[in-house]
């Protein structure tokens, strides 16, 4: 009989792993975290929000002057000429009437009537006019009503005319502003 000898067992030992760093433990975690502290931002996006509406809306007021400006037509207005009178600033809407218009060459006073079903207003201005702005055209003047009944702009604004109106003016012979005359004889302009 062959005699056994006991076998030292020897671990398995992996030649890689001494070149593994060892294993670092960490501490179990807590089941019972902490909770961070909520930070309720709601009523400050709210604040944030509310206050942006204030600045845009006092941003619209000049200073002496409301933001609200009374837009109507030449007809509502001389229907009742004392109540417009005293609301300030106002806007009127109308045509500019044929033959009224007056402005010495080389002057920036203007004088005018706009005119709505059968009403007319005189206008006076001091200022320059927009190119579109001639007899017949439709016009938004902005200012005071007097209590002579004339009323003193700030501002005019002339309507652009429609493709229909310009096509009505041109079949007269009439040459809307900013148009440069044709000439017959002219070289078409290289592109």
């Amino acid at each position: 009989m062959t005699e056994q000898r006991p076998t030292e067992e020897t671990p398995d030992v992996d030649p890689h792993d001494a070149l593994d760093p060892p294993a670092v433990s960490t501490p179990p975690r807590s089941s019972a975290r902490r909770a961070a502290p909520k930070r309720n931002v709601g009523p400050w996006i709210m604040v944030a929000l509310i206050l942006g509406v204030v600045v845009v809306i006092g941003s619209t007021f000049k200073p002496g002057q409301g933001a609200l400006v009374y837009s109507k037509y030449v007809d509502e207005v001389m229907a009742e000429p004392a109540r417009y009178q005293t609301q300030g600033e106002l806007r009127v809407e109308g045509m500019v009437q044929t033959g009224t218009v007056q402005n010495s060459s080389g002057s920036r006073e203007f004088r005018f009537r706009v005119e709505r079903n059968g009403r007319s207003m005189p206008v006076h201005y001091v200022g320059i006019v927009p190119d579109t702005f001639r007899e017949g055209i439709g016009v938004t003047v902005r200012g005071r009503l007097l209590a002579s009944g004339d009323f003193e702009a700030r501002e005019v604004v002339a309507k652009c005319p429609s493709k229909y109106e310009m096509r009505a003016a041109q079949q007269r012979g009439e040459t809307m502003p900013g148009t440069l005359p044709s000439a017959p004889n002219a070289a078409p302009i290289p592109q």
